[in-house]
């Protein structure tokens, strides 16, 4: 079985751009997919460092939101942070700093990056990200149970946008963001929509197929849905309230 349910996309895709809003523009140092921005982290487990790795391999200025979501799933499984995404000062971590009243991770330090200022991720800043995970996954999940399916019984899973393209399924599964399925099921498309209306201005029969498409859709408001708005708040940690829908991240943290 596909997620191949046209009739109930659109508000999933309107969430996911609300997601991608919040990641660019509500964070500290969130910044676009651009050059000098960080795309991927890994922590060492021991003593909290970060490596990164930044588009362009230039000195950093920013978090992109693939970046985030790395940063946010390693902070995890490091144990820097619990599941309600607040830092552990106990392991006295060198990277942890209390500052103006609350905590931050030390990502990049000022002579490291193009800014002259650490780049860092505040527990504000983690909070905005867990209620945009929040969103993504109470939608796909409310989506899922109105056609009467579960994530268990998808075969394959299409991830549309260029935000999709470069996300670490692994890392987004870690904090509840998607589904607990096997990675390999998730499958990125790129920018569907533009492509979309390629087909559409050079194919009349494709033309004729989205027409047919359009006509069959239903709209789903989500802010209106009951069932979302309790699984969103369920939502709200990491990964989730219920641990057993991520078996997979269980066994990791266990180190199983």
């Amino acid at each position: 079985m596909e997620l191949y349910h046209f009739a109930k996309v659109n508000e999933i895709n309107r969430t996911g751009s609300k997601v991608n809003f919040i990641l660019l523009h509500t964070l500290t140092y969130g910044m676009r997919a651009t050059a000098g921005a960080i795309e991927k982290v890994i922590i060492d487990r021991d003593g909290g460092k970060p490596e990164i790795q930044t588009i362009g391999g230039i000195p950093a200025q920013g978090i992109c939101g693939s970046g985030m979501i790395d940063l946010l799933g390693q902070l995890y499984l490091s144990q820097l942070i619990d599941r309600r995404g607040k830092f552990n000062t106990e392991l006295g971590s060198p990277y942890i700093r209390r500052k103006e009243g609350y905590y931050e991770y030390l990502l990049v330090p000022q002579e490291e990056s193009v800014l002259g200022e650490d780049i860092v991720l505040a527990e504000f800043d983690i909070d905005n990200i867990i209620r945009a995970k929040a969103a993504i996954y109470a939608g796909i999940t409310t989506l899922l149970e109105e056609v009467g399916l579960s994530p268990t019984d998808l075969d394959r899973i299409y991830i549309a946008g260029g935000f999709g393209r470069y996300i670490s399924v692994v890392n987004a599964i870690v904090i509840g963001m998607f589904p607990d399925v096997d990675p390999q099921k998730y499958y990125f498309l790129g920018n569907t929509a533009i492509v979309g209306a390629y087909m559409s201005l050079l194919s009349l029969n494709r033309q004729r197929e989205l027409e047919k498409l359009a006509k069959n859709v239903t709209h789903i408001e989500l802010s209106a849905n009951v069932k979302f708005m309790d699984r969103y708040v369920s939502s709200l940690f990491l990964p989730h309230t219920n641990i057993e829908e991520f078996p997979t991240v269980e066994k990791m943290l266990s180190g199983s």
